[in-house]
């Protein structure tokens, strides 16, 4: 089973295995855990990537291989280190599953496809990475990255989930693309934040220096909506469509967490307490009184205990922190918050 299985699960994400393949792949799924978990990835992924153009011809008949043995690390801050052992989830995914099953008619097709890697910064781990070009890129905890190993020679594009703040290697020929729920971000070379949240009803840009189009594709053709300014704003909603873009005066409060830093000015409870939820790798039950009441406050490295106490200050809350649950083994779980109102 050993000696097929790389090609039988292409072949399974495919659709063109038969039904005794059929039978191998469900045998060895169900052997054992984590042989179904790795099948229930390779599906995400194998969708995430079917959205990224092809880019330049790679050798891949080792991509499912190139799978499994690839480790991508990041270097977790003080801050982070009581979560490491449950927090440090990030995970390299070689998609070359596609270019396995089309390796298999290359004679008659001669065609191959890039392989791709996934960067998932666990919940309470900001992550850092530099992309192939040289870019560099900051992770919010809970937010995804899709890019090939090696980039195009015509285009650089990525598939952010969630929120990134991006440095982008200059480059006048080959712009780099940000692809979202909706709409791309392309650049040439800039600096800039993205937040693109599953579950959002958003997806927000700013521009803190160079220039980026915001683009929306439609019948697979870029159109492009508007072009950002240094300390402009977008925010594309993405279900009336409409484009809103304004002018920003003080961009740390969008942009400091990649600095170890989280600023709130004027920010509703209902949004503090998603973002908290990310970055300390917390659940927070929250008073459903206090979700559009407003906040303000910075924090720099505090424990999420602190920065309870010092939002009693200027908050009428009460908060209640419940014992961790546990997970496999001895690592620990997340800690459950409960803040109310004091009426």
């Amino acid at each position: 089973m050993k000696t097929n299985i790389n090609s039988l699960i292409a072949k399974h994400l495919s659709g063109t295995i038969d039904e005794a393949g059929k039978k191998e792949i469900e045998k060895w799924q169900s052997a054992s855990e984590e042989n179904a978990k790795l099948i229930d990835h390779y599906h995400k992924i194998w969708d995430k990537a079917k959205e990224i153009k092809p880019v330049n011809n790679q050798q891949v008949e080792d991509a499912l291989l190139l799978t499994k043995k690839q480790i991508f690390t990041s270097k977790p801050t003080k801050r982070y280190l009581v979560y490491f052992r449950q927090a440090v989830a990030v995970l390299v995914i070689a998609i070359g599953l596609m270019a396995i099953f089309k390796s298999f008619n290359r004679e008659a097709q001669n065609v191959t496809s890039p392989i791709y890697k996934e960067v998932v910064a666990g919940y309470g781990m900001n992550t850092n990475l530099t992309l192939p070009d040289g870019t560099n890129v900051n992770l919010f905890p809970g937010s995804k990255l899709l890019f090939p190993i090696s980039f195009a020679e015509e285009l650089r594009e990525v598939r952010l989930e969630g929120e990134g703040y991006f440095k982008v290697t200059h480059n006048e020929k080959v712009p780099f693309i940000v692809k979202t729920n909706q709409i791309n971000i392309k650049v040439l070379g800039t600096e800039f934040n993205v937040s693109a949240y599953e579950g959002d009803k958003y997806v927000e840009t700013i521009l803190v220096n160079g220039k980026v189009a915001i683009e929306k594709e439609i019948d697979g053709e870029s159109i492009e909506l508007k072009v950002l300014k240094p300390n402009q704003r977008s925010r594309y909603d993405l279900l009336s469509g409409k484009l809103i873009v304004t002018e920003e005066t003080d961009l740390d409060k969008f942009v400091a967490w990649h600095k170890e830093q989280l600023i709130f000015d004027g920010e509703t409870w209902l949004n503090v307490t998603k973002r908290l939820e990310r970055w300390y790798n917390v659940n927070i039950i929250l008073d459903k009184q206090l979700e559009n009441q407003k906040i303000t406050g910075v924090f720099k490295g505090e424990p999420i205990e602190e920065v309870l106490q010092l939002m009693q200050f200027t908050s009428p809350i009460e908060y209640k922190i419940e014992r961790e649950s546990r997970t496999a083994g001895d690592a620990p779980g997340q800690k459950k918050i409960i803040i109310n109102q004091i009426n």
